[in-house]
């Protein structure tokens, strides 16, 4: 482990789980192994698509538009905020969800 070896680390671990909960443990482990690292990544894509969207919300914020013109860019903020729009990836203009098709 202090080697950063993976294989040597993992065939510890294999070796651990025999010895101390048997043969058939070792599945459960592995399992248990999967879903923690497939949750951790599901959680890291979830941080970057929240970031890449907080990115966009402020580019779109920063542009002089219609509703930035008569002081309404809470509209915006408020459509980004509750899920209710989408950005178009053409044009990079608000459209609601109900509107994308």
């Amino acid at each position: 482990i202090a080697d950063s070896n993976p294989e040597q680390a993992l065939a510890a671990l294999l070796h651990a789980v025999r010895i101390t909960r048997g043969e058939s443990a070792i599945f459960d482990v592995l399992n248990q192994a999967r879903e923690r690292a497939t949750a951790e990544i599901d959680q890291q894509v979830l941080r970057e698509s929240y970031e890449q969207a907080r990115l966009v919300s402020e580019d779109l914020m920063r542009q002089n538009t219609f509703l930035s013109e008569r002081g309404e860019e809470d509209i915006l903020r408020d459509a980004f905020e509750d899920g209710s729009s989408l950005v178009c990836v053409k044009c990079g203009g608000l459209v609601a969800k109900i509107r994308w098709e």
